[in-house]
């Protein structure tokens, strides 16, 4: 939380303060001090004392269920809704700046994404998915044949690289597949998510 120091509890600042008006305040923001205040009037109603744990909790589990009935409502962006909460969670000190970008952030997985997404975008601007979707039509006959194709491909390539980066690679064949055949493209990428995991489970 925002209060590093373990024995807060046991600090002799042990009233409320306000770091507009009171200059005693020993808080450098209105964050660290509204944690505090919130702790002295916890301390006041319950002679068992404020477990300022439990309130990092409780601040935690609001902004969750907040974050996951937002995402589930669809009113708004799921990257806005998430980013709102981390945000949230760094402004409450629930966790610091720190731990997000050096220890919660998986920069090395984010890389290899973004790396596979790039190179999906360049590989389906040289005209090769429309290649090779041309090339399974015409010497593959039946649409369930096709697509045992298409998964048999993506689960081989699952088994030496990474599945998000074969699913990305995989889906724009798969579109065109669809295209040309007229039919819903929704069996093909499920069908690819589904071979590229079952081969990397």
């Amino acid at each position: 939380m925002f209060f590093y120091n373990k024995n807060f509890q046991t600090n002799i600042f042990q009233k409320p303060c306000s770091i507009k008006t009171d200059r005693s305040c020993p808080y450098d923001n209105s964050i660290k001090a509204f944690f505090h205040n919130l702790y002295i009037k916890c301390k006041n109603k319950y002679k068992g004392g404020c477990n300022l744990i439990m309130i990092e909790k409780i601040i935690t589990f609001v902004i969750f269920i907040a974050c996951y009935s937002l995402a589930i409502s669809r009113k708004i962006k799921i990257a806005y809704v998430s980013l709102t909460a981390a945000g949230l969670l760094i402004l409450f000190g629930i966790i610091s700046p720190e731990t997000v970008i050096f220890k919660s952030i998986k920069w090395d997985v984010l890389g290899i994404y973004w790396g596979f997404m790039m190179l999906s975008f360049i590989f389906s601007e040289s005209g090769m998915p429309e290649f090779i979707a041309n090339k399974i039509v015409k010497n593959v006959k039946k649409e369930k044949y096709v697509l045992f194709t298409i998964c048999s491909i993506t689960a081989l390539f699952s088994a030496f690289m990474e599945n998000v980066g074969v699913v990305l690679i995989i889906a724009p064949i798969a579109m065109e597949i669809s295209k040309k055949l007229r039919s819903n493209p929704f069996p093909y990428i499920v069908a690819i998510a589904i071979s590229s995991n079952a081969v990397t489970t």
